[in-house]
């Protein structure tokens, strides 16, 4: 079979400081990829400029525009996705660097026709260069993960993705809704694909590092420093308001998907995929009800009552998530009658 041809798609603003390191490590690819390109997002620095040259000596088609207005770099992200011509869509944050083994590690795994996703570890790296530790995603060994076994909040982060230029066509990303981690109108590329993916096929995690994620001040996601963050009484409610409806809206998405797509994507069980997401929906609203119930005995007598209909177990795995269970009883001691 001939291998599938991989499209890097970049979104830039303002990346002058790092963008030259990072096309250099595309183009040196052991396996080259088929295109590269670049949409900025209305760059005041030299970005473009740079980007430019490097295309006119490069050996693999750079194409280069300016976006006629800012969109933002989710949004960057998936219109450019869309223009692809390759098999596979690789996302590509500016300012990283790429192994030079990415490409050839990530290709291999599509021989697999359930695969539509590939992720992957990351190494960190400081403003110049140099490692600053790791980054596994929760990756901790190298295994295909089945659909609709990822949280509602799971999130792999873009320069980790490699996926199926047929997955954004499940369902088209102008209707994707609330972000539930950042509470933006829209969810960002990388949370939609991970949704997608997650709905239609298998996910191949690859326990390696192939990509140096940089780490400086103005990244706009930086790698999670893994602190478990409670807030206030009414930071909590708003934050339970915006996952509530974000899973709501996600669910409502399952409505949208057309039968030719469950053609295409044999995995993708609709029914399951909305039984799944019901459930969602239902362990969220029942520990917003935690949230809005008068007074802390209504509110206890609330956790008490997820706590024997199974709101604390997460939905796919059947983990317990004493996490979640902890943070609704620490919110008792919040509440402000």
């Amino acid at each position: 079979m001939t291998q599938p041809q991989v499209s890097i798609v970049m979104g830039s603003y303002n990346g002058a400081r790092y963008i030259e390191r990072q096309l250099n490590s595309l183009v040196n690819q052991t396996v080259p990829p088929h295109e590269i390109l670049v949409a900025d997002d209305g760059s005041t620095d030299e970005t473009m400029e740079i980007v430019a040259a490097i295309a006119a000596k490069s050996a693999v088609p750079i194409r280069l525009w300016r976006n006629p207005e800012n969109l933002g770099y989710g949004e960057n992200f998936l219109q450019t996705a869309l223009k692809a011509t390759g098999d596979l869509i690789a996302y590509c944050d500016q300012d990283d660097i790429w192994r030079p083994t990415k490409l050839e590690k990530c290709i291999p795994e599509f021989a697999d026709p359930n695969v539509v996703m590939v992720v992957h570890q990351a190494g960190l790296i400081d403003g110049e260069d140099n490692n600053i530790g790791g980054f596994d995603q929760g990756i901790s060994e190298s295994r295909t993960v089945p659909p609709l076994s990822y949280d509602q909040l799971k999130c792999f982060y873009g320069f980790s993705i490699m996926i199926r230029r047929d997955l954004l066509a499940v369902i088209p990303p102008n209707l994707r809704g609330t972000d539930p981690m950042s509470g933006a109108a829209t969810m960002a590329h990388d949370r939609w694909t991970t949704f997608l993916a997650n709905l239609a096929g298998s996910t191949r995690e690859i326990a390696e590092e192939l990509v140096d994620y940089r780490q400086h001040n103005d990244n706009l996601c930086g790698a999670p420093v893994g602190r478990f963050y409670l807030g206030n009484a009414s930071t909590i409610r708003t934050w339970s308001d915006i996952y509530v409806r974000a899973a709501r809206e996600q669910r409502a998405l399952l409505d949208r998907i057309e039968p030719e797509v469950m053609v295409q994507f044999p995995q993708l069980d609709i029914a399951a995929a909305k039984a799944l997401r019901d459930a969602v929906v239902k362990k969220g609203e029942g520990r917003d009800r935690v949230y809005q119930a008068r007074g802390r005995i209504g509110a206890l007598a609330r956790i008490v009552g997820n706590l024997f209909n199974g709101t604390y177990v997460q939905v796919g795995s059947g983990r317990f998530m004493a996490q979640r269970l902890a943070k609704d009883v620490l919110f008792i001691g919040m509440r402000r009658d």
